[in-house]
């Protein structure tokens, strides 16, 4: 399921961090820390808090990442990926 759930990361890129020519590997620990946090009981709004909040985490916390995730709305898109994932599993 983490492979899946850094696919999805992957293609969205939330932090363009792909598109700057990082590694495949960028998001390999974001991915690891959603796949553990949620279930497919949880609901799409649960998912994306979680993803945004880890994101907020891994790139500084709540005082620097801000400026470097960009906005929470950009990872609801995310989570509906990870949602509809975890419902077909």
């Amino acid at each position: 399921m983490k492979e899946k759930i850094e696919e999805i990361l992957i293609k969205h890129d939330p932090v363009k961090l792909i598109a700057m020519e990082a590694p495949l590997d960028e998001y390999r620990q974001e991915s690891i820390l959603i796949n553990e946090c949620v279930t497919r009981h949880f609901s799409t709004e649960s998912i994306h808090k979680i993803v945004y909040d880890i994101f907020i985490k891994q790139f500084g916390g709540e005082r620097f990442a801000h400026g470097i995730i960009g906005p929470y709305e950009s990872y609801l898109p995310i989570a509906t990926e990870i949602k509809n994932l975890l419902d077909e599993a």
